[in-house]
């Protein structure tokens, strides 16, 4: 048998914490009637040429997949380019992805800070999305953020 730790110590109350932050996530099936809340999904780019137009097929695919349940979701995807000299956005994106995004284009590289604030001041919907030039997501990840 152990002792029990001293009342109020570190112990005690790492013990006797409950992980009860009042937050409750709606149940799935309380969410199916919500609209989804306007969403922007910013991709900072720097020389991702050899990502990027996977990434873009598969975020444009579970966009269209949510759009399919409402059609009136708005939804914009910015690529913010940091001044990439040899790779730059706008010539390495394939032109079948340019129609669903728009690229804001740094003439210097600024840095990662710099981008996240170029995409924030560019964003025009209630969520922004964050995600980076080489992460491929599955098609259900939307859905989990909002």
């Amino acid at each position: 048998m152990t002792k029990p730790y001293p009342k109020n110590s570190l112990g005690e109350l790492l013990l006797s914490h409950n992980n009860d932050y009042g937050y409750d996530p709606l149940p799935i099936e309380k969410r199916a009637n919500l609209k989804l809340p306007s969403l922007t999904v910013a991709i900072p780019y720097f020389e991702a040429n050899n990502t990027i137009n996977l990434v873009l097929k598969n975020l444009l695919k579970s966009i269209k997949e949510l759009r399919s349940e409402d059609s009136e979701w708005l939804v914009e995807v910015l690529v913010v380019d940091d001044g990439s000299p040899k790779y730059p956005a706008d010539k390495t994106i394939d032109p079948i992805y340019k129609s669903g995004i728009r690229i804001i284009q740094h003439q210097n590289n600024l840095g990662r800070f710099a981008t996240r604030n170029s995409a924030i001041k560019h964003a025009s919907n209630k969520v922004l999305l964050f995600m980076d030039a080489d992460i491929l997501l599955n098609e259900s990840i939307l859905r989990g953020h909002l």
